[in-house]
């Protein structure tokens, strides 16, 4: 499944760079590889991240059916020192891309359905930890509406964008 969002994003951006909408400067260093691996498939391998996409949006539906809410983490690690673009390692095992840290965000992103994110509680250091909240397709309001009774539950407020 990583590799379906792997191949859309930079399937995408390979035409973008094409028609000269970005340069290569504007990526990050780590994307450019895995654009330049992207830009010689063909329809075969996007047919094959459809699919993938297409899977993942299923086993969503097929959830839905007896739940209102999926509930899961926003990312696997806690948040990195400012020095640290990404983490190369969890738990020693090194990661294959510098967006594997974010499965479980990207994923639910390739399924369609609304996602929240919601601050639940700092780690032992005092970092901040966030729920992402998965809602059935077009429930964003139910979903917004469970979003907000997790932040009076936890006493937690996400924080302003204004």
């Amino acid at each position: 499944m990583t590799d379906a969002l792997h191949d859309l994003t930079a399937t995408e951006t390979v035409h973008l760079l094409r028609r000269r909408e970005v340069s290569p400067r504007e990526l990050v260093e780590a994307s450019i590889a895995r654009i330049e691996t992207v830009d010689g498939q063909g329809g075969e391998e996007v047919t094959r991240a459809e699919r993938a996409r297409g899977e993942i949006h299923m086993r969503l539906m097929d959830f839905f059916g007896d739940h209102d809410l999926l509930a899961c983490p926003a990312v696997i690690v806690p948040p990195l020192p400012v020095t640290e673009r990404f983490p190369t390692r969890i738990e020693g095992e090194p990661l294959q891309s510098y967006t594997d840290w974010m499965s479980l965000t990207f994923v639910l992103t390739l399924s369609g359905c609304p996602v929240v994110s919601a601050p639940v509680g700092p780690t032992a250091d005092g970092l901040p930890v966030e729920l992402q909240l998965v809602g059935r397709p077009q429930g964003e309001f139910a979903l917004l509406q469970a979003a907000q009774f997790l932040e009076g539950v936890t006493g937690r407020v996400s924080p302003s964008l204004a």
